[in-house]
């Protein structure tokens, strides 16, 4: 192994995306974050660390192809990242991009897999898993895009392109208000069709597949679209967001 691997790059300082791959990196950077967040196993340490730096490594692409219809290329070797203060992926930028949404869409999938796969040794995670974590962070982020731009629409029928197996497809729900009560009061989630406009009174979510694993740390909830509260709850909970957002 290259020394290089043995040395934890400092906050903000450029280094190679290669060494997302590497265990002995992703193990630091695993128990790090345990100790941080007081984890009771690497399992989900591993998750958090991964919820983190999946929504980095998806973040300009959908948000690029978007505006310019040219992504950055998310080989690793092609990557210069950095950490945040706090162990986390921090900025991320690629020598060489790419043009098409279907070939952006392989090139993530098999630059993903490459973390994946020891990401999961290292933590105990699956591999299944954490391929949700990045599916729900690519759609999460072409949402975020789409918003942005005034085009969302096209950003979530971007997002269904982008994920390619072994990514999840990309799926969400439009919450609008209950019609047989007070605005806001109760809501409904509606499958959403991507290619179609949310309704007027409503907005739109990422219907999640994975969990990041937050609650399980000392003194933390779940989110509000979290699959593991179950659907009463939820509702509660984005009832709860809706009226605050």
């Amino acid at each position: 192994m290259d020394d290089s691997h043995d040395r934890v790059p400092r906050s903000g300082t450029p280094f190679s995306g290669a060494l997302l791959s590497d265990d002995a990196w992703l193990a630091r950077r695993v128990a790090d974050t345990r100790r941080r967040w007081s984890c009771r196993d690497d399992r989900t340490a591993g998750t958090l660390w991964w919820y983190s730096a999946a929504a980095v490594l998806t973040d300009a692409g959908p948000r690029m192809l978007l505006a310019h219809g040219v992504a950055p290329d998310p080989a690793l070797d092609r990557l210069q990242c950095t950490l945040t203060e706090q162990g986390y992926l921090g900025a991320v930028r690629a020598d060489g991009g790419v043009r098409e949404p279907g070939e952006y869409g392989a090139a993530l999938a098999s630059a993903l897999s490459v973390v994946i796969a020891p990401l999961s040794a290292v933590s105990g995670a699956s591999e299944r898993a954490l391929w949700a974590v990045a599916s729900d962070a690519l759609a999460g982020r072409a949402l975020a895009a789409g918003s942005a731009a005034g085009r969302l629409a096209e950003a979530c029928t971007l997002a269904r392109r982008l994920t390619v197996p072994p990514l999840v497809p990309a799926r969400f729900d439009d919450v609008v208000p209950h019609p047989d009560t007070p605005p806001t009061d109760r809501i409904r989630r509606l499958p959403a069709d991507p290619s179609s406009p949310v309704p007027a009174t409503g907005r739109r979510i990422v219907r999640r597949c994975s969990c990041c694993l937050i609650f399980q740390a000392p003194g933390q909830a779940k989110c509000v679209s979290c699959p593991r509260r179950s659907p009463a709850d939820r509702d509660a909970a984005l009832a709860a967001w809706f009226r605050s957002s």
